[in-house]
């Protein structure tokens, strides 16, 4: 495993509790973006509330923040 991809996994498990605790907030995972991996944060809607709060990087990890729309259980 990478340097950058445990670091990825470190600070998602360091503030994803916080995180989650964001209204519209729906996930937090890892991913890839621009082929290195990164923070994926899900919303149900991107507000500028929710960009104020989450940073754009984290400890030299990028956080991308993901309109995923609203999740409904069928």
């Amino acid at each position: 495993m990478s340097d950058l991809k445990r670091k990825a996994i470190e600070v998602k498990r360091k503030h994803e509790k916080a995180w989650m605790s964001l209204d519209g907030v729906t996930a937090v995972g890892i991913g890839l973006h621009a082929l290195q991996p990164a923070v994926i944060v899900s919303v149900h809607k991107n507000s500028e509330a929710i960009r104020k709060k989450i940073p754009e990087i984290t400890e030299g990890v990028a956080i991308i923040i993901q309109d995923t729309g609203e999740f409904n259980a069928h």
